[in-house]
């Protein structure tokens, strides 16, 4: 059997350390490539994902609104030209009767939408000219309303608006010639 010299075999554990040593390197180094390369796909595939969501997003809004706005828009027209006949049907009844909206107010049932009452007559914060907002005299108190409207539905439609924006303690009442009508509701 041959001797191995010392310094020789000093060399052989040195060489050994040494190519353990580069094996971890590049088995590190491995493994991050492999990582790297694992990122980059899922970036690559994530970019090529997100490019067909936009072009389908593209398409659904370049040909489905088409229809569906052709599906809406008879039910649009219809609106419009009922709420288009409502205001001629008005115009038709203020120019009948005058121009004097004032006379017409007092004259027909009208709808309003009844805010507040008040002993207070100083509460009087609107000119006499603006017809939308009024103030009743009922025994000693004052009774605030808003709006005029021909049928009940209309003001009950307002009277929903006004509770959605905070009102919480309002109601429908009718007026005619200038008198107060007890709506019955039973």
């Amino acid at each position: 059997m041959p001797i191995i010299d010392e310094d020789k075999l000093a060399e052989l554990y040195k060489e050994i350390d040494n190519e353990r040593k580069s094996a971890d390197f590049f088995r590190q180094l491995h493994e991050r490539n492999k990582q790297n390369l694992a990122n980059k796909r899922f970036y690559v595939v994530g970019f090529y994902g997100l490019l067909f969501l936009l072009i389908l997003t593209g398409a659904y809004l370049a040909f489905w609104p088409e229809t569906s706005t052709k599906q809406q828009q008879p039910e649009v027209d219809v609106q419009d030209s009922a709420q288009v006949e409502r205001l001629q049907k008005e115009n038709a009844l203020l120019k009948a009767k005058g121009t004097d909206l004032q006379s017409v107010l007092t004259t027909e049932e009208v709808y309003t939408v009844q805010l507040l009452a008040s002993s207070n007559a100083r509460l009087m914060l609107f000119s006499e000219q603006f017809v939308n907002f009024r103030a009743h005299p009922i025994n000693d108190f004052y009774a605030y309303s808003l709006g005029n409207f021909a049928t009940e539905a209309e003001a009950e439609a307002f009277r929903e608006e006004l509770i959605k924006m905070g009102f919480s303690d309002v109601w429908v009442t009718i007026y005619k010639e200038n008198e107060r009508i007890l709506i019955d509701r039973e």
